[in-house]
């Protein structure tokens, strides 16, 4: 079952949105950075006027900042929401006890995917978002965090800046930040980022072909595939991890083979290659016709270019995809990728031998399975 990110209730007087900290009790240093969650319709008998906002469970609540929600259980202590007084909608950023969460800068993005699976649209972006919640994390940092878009790195100086204080608040939690490389053409932004110093941050780029029509047509963008190039080797230049993500699907899978060899002689230094199963959202459905191959089709092509790639000393991850449809040999390849809130198993899991190492299903991917799919015996 998927992870519920969002909730539904009702305030009788509006208000902005805010961040802030789950807590279920009232004894918090911060009131104003809480959001108090109520649980079974219990109310405190204490002033709750200063606290950011309280979600009231099982019970309608009257007063500022106070709303009324059916269902609440998705929330712990010390996640962060975004709670909208003006539509009841409350939003979670980050979960505590998940080790998936990301930053969300923007929807913003210079290449249009055919398989994106958030189609970019304009806006002013989340930086202030993205920075609030850095704030709220500082008592109690993750292990890992991510930043995401869109095209993150599009706000420039903005982009440095975040990562400046990642490194202030955060600085040893590992960074990963998704990318489609192309801004990294520019050697003045790439020596910014450099110049920040990051103990531990990588980025991870898409690289969907070893010739640049075919990179160019997935990206739908003119010149990509230079750029992308020319931004691994400007990061590598600086010292900067970088690895290397290929999403699987009919307009990549047929040139898997020369892509891994060019990856070993023309970047051999990057930190991983992941290659990865389609998720069926956004562009993906618009796309289908042209995007659709089975994974059991293209297994064992998968697993020759992840040992010609393994073989030289290429770290290789794949990610996305369940056990039963690759090779047994490319087991220890696959990993449990996919965010939880994202990630299901299906009936046909149930009794299956390693159901508890398979990385699953996307939510959106079992509307058209592959036919490979069964229990493991």
């Amino acid at each position: 079952m998927a992870v519920v990110m969002a909730a539904h209730g009702r305030f009788s007087h509006p208000f902005e949105p805010v961040i802030g900290r789950v807590s279920e009790t009232v004894a918090v240093a911060s009131p104003a950075d809480t959001v108090l969650v109520c649980r079974s319709g219990r109310v405190p008998d204490v002033d709750l006027s200063s606290f950011a906002a309280v979600l009231m469970e099982g019970r309608e609540a009257e007063g500022p900042r106070i709303g009324a929600y059916d269902d609440l259980s998705h929330l712990a202590d010390g996640d962060l929401v975004m709670v909208d007084g003006t539509n009841g909608r409350t939003r979670t950023l980050f979960r505590r006890g998940s080790p998936h969460n990301a930053l969300f800068v923007t929807e913003r993005c210079n290449s249009n995917c055919l398989m994106c699976s958030q189609p970019p649209k304009d806006d002013d972006g989340m930086l202030g978002t993205c920075h609030r919640i850095i704030g709220l994390l500082k008592d109690q940092p993750p292990v890992r965090l991510g930043i995401t878009g869109g095209e993150p790195t599009l706000f420039g100086v903005g982009f440095v800046r975040l990562l400046e204080h990642l490194k202030a608040d955060l600085p040893n939690t590992a960074i990963t930040s998704l990318s489609n490389g192309r801004t990294f053409a520019d050697p003045a932004l790439v020596s910014a980022i450099a110049a920040v110093r990051h103990p531990n941050l990588r980025f991870s780029i898409p690289l969907h072909a070893d010739v640049p029509d075919v990179h160019d047509h997935i990206a739908q963008a003119r010149g990509a595939f230079h750029q992308t190039l020319a931004g691994f080797y400007n990061l590598e230049a600086h010292g900067i991890e970088a690895e290397i993500r290929v999403v699987l699907h009919a307009q990549s899978v047929p040139r898997l083979g020369q892509l891994a060899e060019f990856v070993w002689r023309k970047l051999p230094f990057v930190a991983q290659v992941a290659f990865m199963g389609l998720e069926q959202m956004g562009y993906v459905k618009k796309n289908w016709d042209s995007l659709w191959i089975d994974p059991i089709d293209y297994a064992d092509g998968l697993l020759a270019a992840s040992e010609h790639l393994f073989r030289r000393g290429v770290d290789v991850s794949i990610y996305n995809l369940p056990l039963c449809v690759l090779p047994q040999a490319a087991w220890g390849l696959a990993r449990k990728s996919i965010s939880d809130h994202k990630q299901i198993l299906i009936e046909e899991c149930a009794g299956c031998a390693v159901r508890d190492h398979c990385p699953g299903f996307f939510t959106s991917g079992t509307a058209r399975p592959s036919r490979a799919i069964s229990r493991i015996i």
